[in-house]
């Protein structure tokens, strides 16, 4: 028996009884993404720089905070006074950390004696001027007294 052609099975394809409406993109429209996309790179690896500027700010200041806490636990010794000329050479140099210009504090026991600023710096001692106004009346900066490194404030 032949068949009509209403009698044929329809077979459809997915898809097939649509047609294409969308256009490719113009060439400009992409060149002006990829122009933004690229301006977007260049803007985030600024920051990101910035952000590593900064971090490495921060390390450099945590580092110099926890140098300066380690260096305010070294203590040391007077080892030799001039009275004439008001300085004192300090058990502590290069070696532990200090450097010229250091402020010191000389104590005797638990009492405060007095401070002593840094001026000269050598591997194994230091010699330092003795801040007059800083000690009691009465009171003299002694050999074997202790020298600390000034807590910064």
């Amino acid at each position: 028996m032949a068949q009509s052609g209403k009698d044929k099975p329809e077979v459809k394809v997915a898809g097939g009884d649509k047609t294409d409406t969308q256009t490719p993109p113009e060439k400009s429209d992409i060149e002006e993404k990829l122009e933004k996309a690229e301006e977007r790179i260049a803007t985030l690896q600024g920051e990101l720089a910035t952000a590593k500027l900064q971090t490495e700010t921060l390390q450099a200041d945590r580092d110099a905070r926890r140098a300066l806490v380690a260096r305010n636990d070294v203590q040391g010794l007077v080892k030799a006074v001039n009275k004439p000329w008001n300085f004192v050479v300090l058990s502590l140099g290069d070696r532990q950390g200090v450097s010229q210009g250091s402020e010191m504090l000389i104590q005797r026991g638990n009492n405060f004696i007095g401070r002593v600023r840094v001026t000269r710096v050598s591997p194994a001692d230091s010699v330092a001027d003795i801040d007059v106004s800083s000690i009691p009346t009465g009171v003299e900066i002694q050999p074997g007294d202790s020298v600390i490194f000034k807590a910064a404030r």
